[in-house]
């Protein structure tokens, strides 16, 4: 081949498609472009998270354990069977934590609107302020560990469910928790719009009684009365005329009735001596405004904000306080099935203010 040749099968070569697919051929692959359409080419095809916030609320309790036999507990024979009892107390913190995640989801490729979605979740666990918890055994001071579980409370703020573990045993005579086990207390709660909803049936029940009793009261004066003289007669004559039997056995089936009611009330009324200070928990409100009026008949005395059942007659003050009443049940909880067992102790709880803690700095 000539040279002339040569160099015209070179031009041919290189002037041809033939040499610009050949070149495109051996382009590396990351050269290559490609062209995306904007309007639907999506690069986020899943929700992802924007933002997360953690939130917590904290309300300090005093909470007081006093271990021993129940009546018709279920405990072995031998446990706290001389009596004895093992008080314990532990100061937490009834904690709520709220974290809330806000997403993104724009994985609709045919939209060009963008959805945010916001979630919040809530746990509650109780946060003892110590790590340990001391009381006085035969030989001396004892410390053991304390652990917190998690805490419930009902939607009508009426019972709250709270446990506590301990890592290790710790005894008091024949008064004994085996280490690793847990507890369960229980206790009846209650609002301050309840208290005021059961001071207002009861003392309407009593007033009730109290109109229906007099009525009778009155009936029977007159009818015990003095007699008078008649003069025209000559005898001694009733001052009233006779009642009739049907409307008295009437009105004291009535007051009976009632009576009745107001005893219902009045037990469903708990004391004010059996429930502790007013204090808070995360997260519960009051659902009801309180139904106490300044137009109430009855109304005698100043509603005291720290005394839950102060008289009618004023308008609660005391805000979303609750209260836990004393006597709350403690009870084991079974290692093999999980669930509460027999009970082994009573319970009872303070709010912690300023003037019974004061926090570490």
């Amino acid at each position: 081949m000539t040279t002339m040749t040569r160099l015209g099968l070179l031009v041919f070569l290189t002037t041809t498609p033939i040499a610009t697919a050949l070149s495109s051929w051996a382009a590396p692959q990351g050269t290559t472009k490609t062209s995306l359409n904007p309007a639907t080419h999506n690069p986020q095809q899943h929700p992802s998270p924007l933002t997360t916030t953690t939130e917590q609320q904290r309300e300090p309790w005093r909470i007081v354990l006093d271990l021993g036999r129940e009546p018709l507990s279920r405990m072995p024979f031998d446990w706290a069977r001389s009596g004895a009892r093992l008080p314990l107390v532990v100061p937490c913190d009834f904690v709520q934590e709220s974290i809330t995640t806000t997403t993104n989801d724009n994985s609709d490729q045919t939209s060009a609107t963008t959805t945010t979605t916001t979630t919040t979740t809530k746990s509650n666990w109780v946060a003892p302020r110590s790590d340990t918890i001391s009381f006085t055994g035969p030989d001396g001071a004892v410390v053991r560990p304390v652990e917190g579980g998690e805490w419930t409370i009902n939607n009508a703020a009426s019972e709250l469910q709270l446990s506590l573990r301990f890592p290790q045993s710790l005894a008091k005579h024949d008064v004994s928790i085996a280490g690793g086990s847990e507890l369960v207390l229980t206790a009846r709660t209650y609002t301050q719009a309840e208290l005021d909803q059961l001071n207002q049936a009861y003392y309407q029940a009593r007033e009730a009684t109290w109109q229906v009793g007099g009525a009778l009261n009155e009936a029977q004066r007159r009818q015990g009365a003095a007699k008078k003289w008649n003069e025209a007669t000559q005898r001694w004559e009733k001052r009233h005329a006779q009642e009739n039997v049907w409307t008295a056995a009437k009105n004291q089936l009535k007051y009976w009735k009632l009576k009745n009611q107001q005893d219902q009330a009045l037990r469903q009324r708990p004391d004010a001596n059996v429930l502790s200070s007013r204090g808070a928990l995360p997260g519960v409100v009051s659902k009801q405004p309180s139904t106490m009026t300044e137009n109430d008949p009855t109304s005698q005395q100043q509603h005291d904000g720290n005394n839950p059942m102060g008289a009618p007659g004023r308008t609660s003050n005391t805000g979303d306080g609750i209260y836990i009443a004393q006597g709350g049940i403690v009870r084991l909880v079974d290692a093999k099935t999980g669930q509460p067992g027999p009970v082994m102790g009573t319970w009872s709880a303070q709010p912690i203010t300023k003037s019974l803690y004061r926090e570490k700095n």
